[in-house]
């Protein structure tokens, strides 16, 4: 299995890395709101995360550019489209909700973060008087 995994907690990310992040966290959004994730891509977005992953069958080059493919796309103008939600018929897209190729977001607290990463889980210490 293929997988992109993207934490908002990766200490080697700029301001540049983190807004992308968001980015990509607000297209997978928006693809499934829409049309949905492209063909044989599945997606999970919480909080602090955006992992993307695909099966062995799919090698990873068409994967990755069957994303870019969806979250790039070019209107009839030659300008850049970029999914968001809105109003699909607006935009020309249909606004089917097919949950088999939807994004899953979860909810997710910092104790949930560091549970998923194997951190030690932050507790606040109690205080005497």
């Amino acid at each position: 299995m293929g997988e992109l995994i993207y934490r908002l907690s990766n200490p080697g990310y700029t301001v540049y890395h983190r807004a992308a992040l968001g980015g990509l966290a607000a297209t997978m959004k928006a693809l499934a709101l829409e049309d949905g994730m492209p063909e044989g891509l599945s997606a999970e977005v919480t909080s602090d995360t955006v992992r993307i992953w695909w099966s062995e069958e799919l090698p990873d080059r068409d994967a990755v550019a069957r994303l870019l493919a969806s979250s790039f796309r070019l209107t009839k103008d030659k300008m850049i489209d970029l999914p968001r939600p809105g109003n699909p018929v607006e935009q020309g897209r249909s606004a089917t909700r097919d949950p088999q190729r939807a994004v899953r977001i979860l909810p997710s607290t910092p104790e949930d973060a560091a549970r998923r990463e194997g951190r030690p889980q932050h507790r606040p210490a109690k205080c005497r008087r």
